[in-house]
């Protein structure tokens, strides 16, 4: 398989549902983490928001082992805190 290696294409956009698919949590956790500066802010691609893939996979190799992919604690808007 050959790698893309021009350098004037465009950055890979994931969409909140994607960001929260890679983490094992749930897309109002990523909002969450977002602004508490756990993750990237998103840009705007229109009225979307987006996350550029490059920035997402380097705050999940900083992102301590406990908050990525862990099982959800129960149910409701406080089952998955943020520390």
């Amino acid at each position: 398989m050959k790698r893309n290696t021009d350098h004037n294409a465009a950055p890979r956009l994931l969409r909140v549902s994607e960001v929260a698919q890679l983490l094992g949590l749930h897309r109002a956790t990523v909002w969450r983490m977002s602004r508490r500066g756990l993750l990237p802010q998103p840009v705007m691609l229109g009225a979307e928001p987006r996350y550029l893939a490059a920035e997402i996979e380097a705050a999940i190799a900083a992102l301590p082992r406990t908050l990525v992919g862990r099982a959800p604690q129960g149910k409701g808007r406080d089952s998955e805190p943020i520390p």
